[in-house]
């Protein structure tokens, strides 16, 4: 969830999630976002083009991000919009126009979103390539509640630490954690896991390839906590970690934000890094999985011109499998779930 819109005045809290401002598409725009009204009355959404009513649209899309956010008004997780134009259905408006969203309730009152500034282009425009991931991963994460978003969908602390929690939940459920443990993890982002896990173990160790996450980690994580060490990487290998000397290396929802052959790079790292016996955890998004498939979709119907370097990519369970095997683990288990496809592996 980008994050909330709120006017103490009215009834309706909303967020326009695309496009955004200075956005641009090749050949389809998808207005995205979500709204509701705290009265529970039904809400439609007008989307004004140039400040033209352009179409009307209404509440259709479940959002279980926004009712998580909101969980004091226990509203209906349905509170999502979204719609999606073809090129020619708006060239009338120019090359570059102004889109914005009306929210309205059946009380009358009203919130406006937006405008913001959009423009047609014939081809994709340059930008940083995917696998420069420290120069994007800086840019994303501009101010510390968008690198919390970016990393965990959540700019809201107290879910953002609730989340936190529940992944380390699942590690202690699936690996174990110790407290004579060093613990590695890859693509640590601003210390959503680390900050939980840290106080269980004897070292933590977060890497990661943006200089901008780990200034924002370090804020969050140094103070109060002494065994934590902070590694900015290439982005492509662990080779400031000496081998064989860590028990548990995991990536957490990071292997849909890199390319394939620098996720078996990693894996194998973590081989290098483990002690015998030590143990590997790697997740994904499941393409395989129908939540997963969904993601998939969605994404799909981003326009080309307006996909981030960052955009998730899947994993199948064969995937996660073969990049394990072949970085010789032992006693593989791939958990394959609606959403996510997890490995492990043990260093024999």
């Amino acid at each position: 969830m980008t994050g909330k819109k709120i006017d103490e005045k009215s009834n309706i809290y909303s967020y326009l999630d695309n496009p955004v401002d200075g956005g641009c598409f090749v050949r389809i725009l998808t207005i995205q976002g979500w709204a509701f009204s705290v009265t529970g009355e039904k809400v439609e959404i007008d989307i004004l083009m140039n400040n033209e009513l352009f179409d009307t649209i209404t509440i259709t899309e479940k959002r279980d991000d926004v009712k998580t956010a909101f969980v004091d008004f226990n509203i209906n997780a349905i509170c999502g919009f979204k719609k999606t134009y073809q090129k020619k259905d708006i060239i009338k408006y120019g090359e570059t126009f102004n889109v914005a969203a009306r929210i309205k309730d059946a009380t009358g009152h009203e919130k406006m979103l937006g405008p913001v500034i959009v423009q047609k282009v014939d081809s994709i425009p340059e930008g940083p390539i995917r696998a420069n991931y420290g120069l994007v991963w800086d840019a994303v994460a501009k101010t510390e509640e968008t690198a919390r978003h970016s990393v965990s969908g959540f700019a809201n602390l107290d879910e953002y630490d609730r989340a936190g929690r529940e992944s380390v939940e699942m590690f202690k459920s699936l690996v174990g954690i110790h407290p004579e443990d060093i613990i590695l993890e890859i693509g640590c982002g601003v210390g959503r896991v680390g900050r939980i896990i840290a106080p269980l173990c004897k070292k933590w160790i977060g890497t990661d390839a943006s200089k901008n996450m780990l200034k924002y980690a370090e804020q969050g994580l140094l103070e109060g906590h002494k065994n934590i060490e902070l590694i900015h990487t290439n982005g492509f290998d662990l080779s400031d970690v000496e081998s064989e000397t860590v028990d548990f290396v995991y990536s957490h929802f990071v292997f849909m934000h890199i390319d394939e052959w620098d996720r078996y790079i990693y894996v194998k790292e973590a081989y290098r890094i483990l002690k015998p016996g030590g143990k590997v955890y790697i997740d994904n998004i499941n393409l395989c999985g129908n939540d997963g498939w969904n993601s998939f979709i969605t994404l799909c119907e981003i326009d080309p011109a307006c996909r981030p370097p960052n955009i998730s990519k899947t994993s199948t369970p064969e995937e996660l499998y073969m990049y394990l095997e072949k970085g010789g683990f032992k006693d593989i288990k791939i958990i394959p779930e609606s959403l996510v496809v997890s490995g492990i592996g043990t260093k024999p």
